[in-house]
């Protein structure tokens, strides 16, 4: 349920559809991994959840299953 409004903030943040977006969790926390644009990037949540930074990520292991 806490997903969904972080999905729709990154996909309107960076101008792209909320279908696009693709998470590695169902709960929002810190250091979870978010997908669009063929890119990966690391959640960096603020400490009271407010706001987040992205981070270039480059997964090991590709066979990760992400969830939509």
């Amino acid at each position: 349920l806490q997903m969904r409004p972080f999905i729709r903030a990154v996909a309107k943040d960076h101008g792209i559809n909320s279908n696009k977006v693709v998470v590695n969790s169902t709960t929002l926390t810190d250091g979870i991994i978010v997908r669009f644009d063929k890119k990966d990037y690391r959640v960096n949540l603020s400490p009271n959840g407010d706001n987040y930074t992205l981070t270039r990520a480059h997964v090991v292991d590709h066979r990760v299953i992400i969830q939509k």
